[in-house]
């Protein structure tokens, strides 16, 4: 039977960064198909149009 090796590693620098919000207008004029099918969806992945999920600084 051999051993397992386990290594750590630090989180690459990349994933710590912290992003500026991209600006999304607040309608779409000419939406993607899948963005059509979902919005018939009562809660599309369980999101609502009044909470949105944010990083903190």
């Amino acid at each position: 039977m051999t051993g397992t090796k386990i290594e750590l590693v630090d989180i690459p620098a990349w994933r710590l960064a912290v992003l500026d919000p991209v600006p999304v207008p607040s309608r779409l004029a000419r939406p993607h198909g899948v963005v059509r099918a979902m919005r018939n969806e009562r809660q599309p992945l369980g999101l609502t149009k009044h909470r949105a999920w944010s990083v903190p600084r």
